[in-house]
């Protein structure tokens, strides 16, 4: 059985009327705007980072003191991280909670020592 051939309709108005308006356009130059962009976080970013720094030059690192021995491990007496936090507690402002992530209080440094308040 054949199929009777009918020609294709190769018109597509509304197409052809956004084509024509692009024309009129002005080209957008899509990496010079992206070189742009990457530029001003870039230096955003800097600014950032030299913001922490002047505001953290007061604190000092957790290597500084050890620098011989690291200990990881929760059980061990010298915990390189209960010792850091304790470091911490004494040169942060006691009334306050200080965190690095707000929305789950991860790594929260806790103002006082409750295993030290405990015992």
């Amino acid at each position: 059985r054949r199929m009777s051939w009918q020609p294709l309709n190769n018109s597509n108005p509304e197409y052809e009327i956004l084509l024509n308006d692009q024309k009129h356009q002005p080209v957008t130059d899509f990496i010079m705007s992206n070189i742009v962009k990457t530029r001003d976080l870039s230096e955003e970013s800097t600014k950032r980072k030299e913001k922490l720094k002047r505001e953290r030059k007061h604190i000092r690192s957790l290597s500084e003191d050890d620098k011989s021995t690291v200990h990881l491990y929760s059980s061990q007496t010298y915990n390189s991280i209960v010792l850091g936090k304790a470091r911490l507690r004494k040169q942060l402002d006691q009334k306050k909670r200080y965190t690095y992530c707000q929305q789950y209080h991860s790594m929260t440094v806790e103002p006082v020592d409750w295993i030290d308040e405990t015992k």
